[in-house]
């Protein structure tokens, strides 16, 4: 694991948003109606239909939000790591997580290519200096206010407190610099987006929340890295797990 491309996400110049299936019609509806609500600093592209090419603009500082269900998001990823694009974003458009089977394709995808994958699940990839946000999965879109410009960064993996954190701060007016789940954590976890938020000077402090960790090493390393130079805080939630059943 590394950084590789995800420094794009510090200053994007464009942000494409896939959605390739008519069916998903009212998850791109949202989709349309969030951006123009809350338009980020960022060039705006919509792609419709099943084929996204090299022709869709340029790669250059650019993520892709892939809107698709959670059974089709194989198909689709391996299609944009055959076209070159970097960095893929997969938002929580379900109710339901997407299953094992799901997540364990996206990891081979992203062992056996160069892009990288933010999810599948991610309730949320807010960025305020860039007055960028992602809507919420449900509810008025109307209700959801923007979160104000600050210098503390939350990365989480519990899309549920995401979606509590994210209600927290803006209802009490509390400005953060990054706000980004990572859900599924397929390609992407929370040591490599510290590794990236190291070298933010939005970012001066981290509040991390964890529910397990799959290379707890991997982990470590990047808060010890980080906590030299930003002070950094981690919430570990979730239940406590038979040790011999589940060695995180």
């Amino acid at each position: 694991m590394s950084t590789r491309y995800l420094q794009q996400l510090l200053q994007l110049k464009r942000i494409v948003v896939w959605c390739p299936e008519e069916s998903n019609s009212s998850p791109r509806q949202r989709w349309e109606d969030w951006f123009k609500q809350h338009p980020p600093k960022s060039q705006i592209i919509f792609v419709d239909g099943p084929e996204i090419t090299k022709d869709s603009g340029s790669k250059d500082q650019t993520l892709l939000i892939l809107v698709a269900t959670s059974s089709s998001l194989p198909r689709y990823v391996e299609k944009l790591a055959e076209e070159d694009w970097p960095l893929v974003l997969l938002p929580k458009i379900e109710l339901l997580r997407a299953s094992k089977e799901i997540r364990s394709a996206l990891v081979e995808i992203g062992k056996q290519s160069k892009i990288r994958i933010i999810g599948p699940d991610s309730a949320a990839c807010i960025l305020p200096y860039q007055a960028f946000s992602t809507p919420t999965t449900m509810g008025a879109l109307d209700l959801v206010s923007p979160i104000r410009k600050g210098n503390i960064a939350i990365l989480t993996q519990s899309p549920s407190i995401t979606a509590c954190i994210r209600d927290w701060v803006s209802g009490r007016h509390i400005g953060l610099s990054h706000l980004i789940n990572v859900g599924g954590s397929s390609d992407v976890n929370i040591a490599d987006l510290v590794d990236t938020l190291i070298q933010d000077p939005h970012c001066h402090a981290l509040a991390i929340q964890i529910d397990r960790l799959r290379i707890p090493s991997r982990f470590i390393s990047a808060i010890r890295s980080c906590s030299r130079h930003k002070p950094v805080m981690v919430l570990h939630t979730g239940r406590v797990r038979d040790f011999q059943t589940e060695q995180d």
